[in-house]
């Protein structure tokens, strides 16, 4: 092997494959990933949807319905391609069906960058966490954002 390959390989490529887990440490590491998925989430989760529905009762049900969802086909969101994208797509559905003809006000901005809003400016968050949350790339939610720029303040409790 030259000396330029060699200076390629990552080490983590040398080290031996981990043994294959057995269907109780399978279903351990599952729950696992579910519960630490959940404690990154769950606050940015509230603090969302209680901007959304404009009512701390309704995001915590929203919230716990999520969860619910998601726990329910754990495995199959972590197999998706962006399990953040499929967590946050579950979330607002659960938003939406908490809301009601007095707290949605049928705006016609898209819900993503109604998203991008409440995350970035409602919640102070970066654009990268941001992204983090919904699924989507930073770049994503910079060109989300840049496409409001030009419209009037949003209410951040629009449904």
């Amino acid at each position: 092997m030259s000396r330029l390959a060699h200076s390629r390989l990552d080490p983590q490529s040398l080290r031996p494959a981990a043994a294959p887990l057995s269907g109780s440490q399978d279903t351990t590491a599952i729950a696992m990933a579910l519960t630490a998925f959940r404690a990154l989430y769950n606050g940015h989760y509230l603090a969302y949807a209680s901007l959304r529905l404009n009512s701390s009762h309704l995001a915590q049900q929203a919230v716990s319905e999520t969860w619910d969802r998601l726990s329910a086909h754990w495995t199959t969101v972590l197999c998706s391609p962006c399990p953040n994208a499929v967590a946050w797509m579950t979330l607002g559905e659960c938003v939406a069906a908490c809301l009601t003809p007095f707290t949605s006000s049928g705006s016609a901005m898209r819900q993503p960058v109604h998203d991008a809003i409440i995350l970035h400016q409602g919640l102070a968050l970066s654009t990268e966490e941001t992204g983090d949350l919904m699924g989507i790339a930073q770049a994503d939610v910079v060109c989300l954002l840049s496409a409001t720029q030009h419209q009037d303040p949003v209410n951040l409790s629009l449904g």
